[in-house]
């Protein structure tokens, strides 16, 4: 073998270890916040669960963060939800998001498919701390190698998002069942997601609806969008044809 093939090999073998390392897990940090989206299967079967780090949102419009590469938004939360509950996970997973807003204790948004209840300020704060436990259990772990957000726990585990749902380790009505026994739906159905704070007479306000693709994008379709300028100037169009119209039909 000649030095110019060894050379060939070596540089070939670097770029592989590069390669790997830029896909390796690191660690991952949550902020006072942040938004969560998990997933498990049903009474924690399988003793996994997977929850993903969403970042702070603007709920005032609709987005969609793509969650189907390496390169995307949230890494490739196709292949990790593949991975962790199996080929058929986007009709068996459960799924659910859950957040708080910064510094607050009265104030908590969550997915819902059934009725809010017990909406009083204690539950509220119990639910914030809840959701700051499983943030301080989050922070610090190691993400998979498919997404630098994403995080496969132990169901188990205290303060795990399996943990907190109410057929969890810790019991239902414990924690996220001080607020809704039903704040799950599997991943192919899209899922309204409420604000609560102390002052609301346990309906909340709905924001919108989530729910998530089978490639893994997640997507969010806010109740408060905003028209788009776009949108704006349609209506402006529309409005000087209509104007026009009348003119001519009182002439």
């Amino acid at each position: 073998m000649n030095i110019l093939t060894k050379s060939a090999i070596l540089a070939f073998a670097g770029l592989a270890l590069v390669s790997q390392a830029a896909q390796a897990g690191v660690t991952t940090h949550y902020t006072d916040g942040d938004f969560f989206i998990g997933f498990r299967l049903s009474g924690n079967t399988g003793g996994s669960d997977y929850l993903v780090d969403l970042g702070r949102l603007d709920l005032s419009k609709s987005f969609t963060l793509s969650g189907n590469s390496l390169g995307s938004a949230l890494g490739n939360l196709g292949l990790d939800l593949k991975n962790t509950f199996g080929d058929a996970w986007y009709s068996t997973a459960l799924f659910s998001v859950v957040g708080t807003a910064p510094e607050s204790l009265s104030d908590v948004y969550t997915t819902t498919a059934g009725t809010v209840f017990n909406n009083d300020s204690g539950n509220l704060q119990m639910m914030v701390h809840n959701v700051w436990n499983m943030g301080g259990l989050y922070n610090g772990s190691t993400s998979t190698n498919n997404s630098n957000v994403g995080v496969v726990q132990s169901t188990t585990a205290t303060y795990s998002y399996g943990d907190y749902q109410v057929d969890g380790n810790s019991g239902a009505g414990q924690y996220f069942g001080y607020f809704n026994d039903a704040n799950e739906s599997h991943a192919n159905t899209g899922l309204a997601f409420m604000h609560l704070t102390d002052i609301d007479d346990g309906t909340g306000t709905t924001l919108g609806t989530f729910s998530v693709a089978s490639n893994g994008d997640v997507s969010f379709i806010s109740s408060e969008a905003i028209p788009e300028p776009s949108t704006y100037a349609m209506l402006g169009v529309g409005a000087a044809g209509f104007i026009g119209m009348m003119r001519r039909r009182r002439a």
